[in-house]
């Protein structure tokens, strides 16, 4: 009997953890993995697809530049499922570009609630983070972890969308492109205080 009730006691605190995103590092036979979503603002006609020069793993996230014409914007988005942001939350992910040197294109991580409908372009009004190619990965074939501090949210039920922006300036194909892998939202880890230890007595 004790062996039950300790494990309906371990069952119901488990449940009562948050959602938080888990790893996803787009390894899945379909894409966008279940609850994630593409979708972007009317312009174009190539989307988020997955490609095998990942950061880790086999796979990847990417989204190819395209030839839509002189001075018309692109936004391309890739949205997580509903995430419940934990006390000192964090997102985390690898990114990186595929050109060296900077043509124009525009790297952001944005938020909605998840009240918003997920696919709305218009619903991801707050502004998480925004990158320059150069600032999207130090060298351009190398990716580099990039962590934003989700804190101001924390016990809000949120989508979070990776989304890029380009204004082709003339009618030549240009800009570049994203590949985006290991994504997550998890509590940071504190940092250790008050440590200290004592001597042992010989």
């Amino acid at each position: 009997m004790k062996k039950i009730t300790l494990l309906l006691f371990t069952f119901f605190f488990t449940s009562l953890g948050f959602s938080q995103l888990p790893l996803e590092g787009f390894e899945g036979a379909t894409f966008p993995p279940t609850n994630w979503a593409v979708f972007d603002i009317g312009v174009g006609s190539v989307n988020w697809s997955t490609n095998v020069n990942s950061c880790q793993g086999t796979l990847a996230a990417y989204m190819n530049r395209q030839n839509v014409g002189a001075g018309i914007p692109i936004a391309e988005y890739l949205a997580t499922p509903s995430v419940n942001i934990p006390t000192n939350g964090e997102l985390h992910f690898f990114s990186r570009s595929f050109t060296a040197g900077n043509a124009g294109t525009t790297y952001e991580v944005r938020l909605s609630s998840a009240s918003s409908p997920q696919n709305n372009p218009g619903s991801y009004t707050v502004l998480l983070a925004s990158y320059t190619e150069d600032q999207l990965s130090a060298v351009f074939n190398i990716c580099d972890e990039h962590v934003i501090d989700l804190s101001a949210f924390a016990g809000q039920n949120v989508y979070i969308s990776f989304v890029m922006k380009y204004t082709q300036p003339t009618a030549a194909l240009s800009g570049d492109r994203w590949l985006l892998d290991n994504v997550q939202v998890i509590e940071k880890c504190l940092d250790p205080t008050a440590l200290g230890a004592t001597p042992l007595a010989t």
